[in-house]
């Protein structure tokens, strides 16, 4: 991977966030408070291969968990990024409930004894975490190299710094 797209979408046109999708040369993200659900409207138009979660006291990582392991099963999905406090906390804990195991886990951010989160994901997914400007994942970091504001919303592009 040597770049990725976050799009933050300004409209609720699935037509114009498809197309604006359809765009993109690197992989898109849908971020913001739905992207979850527009991530899921938008899989049978568009190839969205990521969503840009912000898991917090009002949306915790345990539901997030659970949304990613829907997403998959509906569409391509195969990043999430974690934008929150404590990122590699929540990261772990997300990893840790895409499982058909049972699950018993606690840190930082979630405390889950005996839970189950069934269907498990239909495919690996790469996990990522926000840390300044950049997306840390598990072999490789990716700086914001641009934003760009289009009528559908705002695209911004992170990709490999070449040393």
């Amino acid at each position: 991977m040597s770049a990725l797209t976050c799009l933050e979408p300004s409209t609720n046109s699935l037509d114009a966030l498809a197309a604006l999708v359809r765009g993109q040369d690197a992989p898109v993200l849908i971020a913001g408070r739905s992207s979850v659900l527009v991530a899921a409207a938008l899989a049978q138009r568009v190839p969205v291969l990521g969503v840009w979660l912000e898991p917090g006291p009002d949306y915790p990582i345990v539901l997030a968990a659970r949304d990613v392991a829907t997403l998959t099963w509906l569409s391509a999905l195969e990043h999430v990024v974690i934008d929150a406090p404590n990122p590699t906390a929540h990261v772990a804990a997300l990893a840790a409930m895409l499982t058909n195991d049972e699950i018993t886990f606690t840190n930082e951010v979630a405390h889950v004894v005996g839970a189950y989160n069934r269907p498990a994901p239909s495919r690996s997914l790469t996990l990522w975490y926000v840390e300044g400007h950049e997306l840390v994942g598990p072999a490789e970091r990716l700086v914001l190299a641009g934003r760009r504001v289009e009528a559908s919303g705002t695209l911004r592009d992170f990709a490999t710094v070449s040393r």
